[in-house]
């Protein structure tokens, strides 16, 4: 167990020694590694170390070490002598890392608008950071480092987290499983707030609402008011800090609308600088939690169609999304989105699509050259579609009466295969589309009577029943029995 432990200790020191060695390796990780791992990643890195004649002992680790590291220097810095001529050696003691050595000048680092400079303690706490891998390690790495967090440590961590919680199934599962587990890094992000500024504020409001939307943790309310009430006496975020605090607070529905007036009346002032990202971003989200800013929809409407050709797919679909939302009339906009988004439309993803077209549809403004082009990127990926992308897309052509033939008959076999899989309003608009342009085989109407019949428990919205009836009327086949209504739009 001793040697396991001393395994641990000088792995940890080899890793930050490396990233001395080599500046390129900056960004170079330095893994946490638990007690059973330790000494296979240990062997590794050893080898490792040897091929690049780094390594200055013989032997594994053993009971006698005194979590000393002595790291030959590489040959050409070796040769050179001067200032990148000095001996690499750290000392690991009580779960703290003391380099012997000063590094050479500092590192600059951006603290929100001001360019400050970096303590080594502080760059090699980042490292440590970005080097874990997993929620275990990342957690072994807060509890013994959380003194030495400040804030802009903090919002790098929640960010880190966000990205470990991708693929460590195990981490996740243990948060789920856990609602307190991160308790102790929210009370410490409580407690350093009051040192944040613009960046670390609305990069940890980012970081904390990916970690709550990819897991059962509830980030009390508390904590984003505290955040919205700092975030309002700062007052002033750039581009990329805006729509990341208000993405943030849209994402986990958090209402704050004296925060979101704030920077509506600043962000009108500096629009014109902002990138396509953050309009698109902006915009959605004052369209998500239903806020009204007509000044700033107005300002982002100009501001779009001047930079509309260097908006990508997923700004362009985010931006008209938020002003179908928001029912918010640009006609403009939505005439220079035409020829935009037909430039584009081979990068369009499936959710893309359906968001581009349900919006024209929404706001009844009628691009039928947009539409063909719809129609052909529709069918090259029809097997990309989800249920509802699929639904919303079809649901589109026929709210505004495009004929889309090819694209209806070729999404027949998506549906009668996949029926199970879509929402009875999904069902609903999909079939009223296709009854409203005459579509539509005997075989579709079969499946979804069949789908109606065995399930009538599921189908009782009112408007459900009125859209499948109106589909049933209009193509000539019989109604299930089940349903009764008028005709819908």
């Amino acid at each position: 167990m001793m040697q396991a432990f001393h395994t641990l200790l000088i792995l940890l020191a080899c890793n930050i020694v490396e990233a001395w060695i080599q500046p390129q390796y900056l960004k170079t990780t330095c893994t946490i590694l638990t007690a059973s791992k330790g000494a296979k990643k240990w062997k590794r890195k050893k080898e490792w170390l040897k091929s690049r004649g780094w390594w200055d002992g013989e032997d594994d680790p053993d009971e006698s070490s005194e979590g000393v590291i002595t790291l030959q220097e590489p040959p050409s810095r070796r040769a050179t002598g001067g200032k990148d001529e000095r001996i690499r050696s750290i000392n690991v003691e009580n779960n703290q890392f003391r380099p012997n050595n000063s590094l050479t000048g500092k590192v600059n680092a951006d603290r929100g608008s001001n360019t400050l400079k970096l303590s080594e303690q502080e760059i090699i706490l980042l490292q440590r950071i970005q080097g874990c891998d997993t929620l275990e390690e990342l957690l072994f790495l807060f509890d013994h480092s959380k003194d030495e967090m400040l804030p802009f440590h903090v919002s790098y961590y929640w960010n880190q987290l966000s990205q470990v919680m991708v693929y460590d199934k195990i981490g996740r599962k243990r948060i789920n499983n856990d609602r307190n587990l991160l308790l102790p890094l929210v009370e410490h992000t409580a407690k350093v707030s009051d040192e944040f500024d613009a960046r670390t504020l609305s990069s940890t409001a980012h970081g904390i609402a990916k970690v709550s939307s990819k897991s059962n943790v509830t980030i009390k309310k508390d904590m984003w008011m505290m955040l919205k009430d700092k975030a309002i006496k700062i007052k002033s975020f750039d581009s990329r800090e805006t729509s990341l605090l208000l993405w943030s607070f849209a994402k986990m529905n958090i209402k704050a609308s004296d925060l979101f007036d704030m920077i509506a009346s600043e962000t009108i002032l500096k629009l014109d600088g902002f990138s396509p990202q953050s309009i698109a971003n902006i915009l959605w989200s004052y369209a998500k939690l239903d806020y009204r800013a007509p000044d700033l929809f107005n300002t982002a409407a100009r501001v779009s169609v001047a930079k509309i050709d260097e908006f990508n797919s997923q700004d362009l679909s985010n931006t008209l999304w938020a002003f179908a939302k928001a029912r918010h009339a640009a006609p403009e906009l939505f005439d220079e989105a035409i020829l935009a988004a037909r430039l584009r439309i081979d990068a369009f993803k499936a959710r893309e699509i359906a968001s581009i077209s349900s919006s024209y549809a929404k706001m009844g403004h009628h691009a039928p050259e947009l539409f063909k082009a719809i129609e052909l990127a529709a069918v090259k990926r029809l097997n990309t579609f989800k249920s509802q992308e699929l639904s919303n897309t079809l649901w589109a052509c026929g709210k505004l009466d495009h004929a889309a033939p090819r694209l209806f008959v070729e999404a027949e076999e998506v549906l009668i295969k996949n029926m199970d899989t879509f929402m009875p309003q999904g069902i609903a608009n999909t079939l009223w589309a296709y009854g409203k342009l005459g579509l539509g085989s005997a075989e579709l109407f079969e499946a979804v009577a069949c789908t109606v019949t065995n399930n009538p428990g599921v189908f009782k919205s009112r408007e459900v029943k009125r859209k499948i009836e109106f589909a049933f009327r209009q193509s000539g086949h019989s109604t299930p029995k089940v349903l009764s209504g008028d005709e819908t739009h």
